[in-house]
């Protein structure tokens, strides 16, 4: 008798609770994800900017003969 609950709660959980975390998943963590996956892009890119303005400063100063 025990098992028939245990199935019958595994059939419930799956039949109510899988399209429950499925709009939980669209509603808020994908948005969450993608924020953070933008957020991400943009220091990626801020970073590279700095590193190529860094360089471009080192050689300009090695050329114009400050640093030898």
């Amino acid at each position: 008798m025990e098992l028939v609950y245990q199935m019958m709660i595994f059939v419930f959980g799956m039949a109510f609770g899988v399209p429950i975390v499925g709009w939980v998943y669209r509603t808020w963590i994908a948005k969450v994800i993608e924020t953070l996956t933008d957020q991400a892009s943009a220091a990626r890119q801020r970073a590279t900017d700095r590193v190529s303005e860094a360089g471009r400063r080192v050689t300009s100063n090695r050329v114009s003969g400050r640093f030898k």
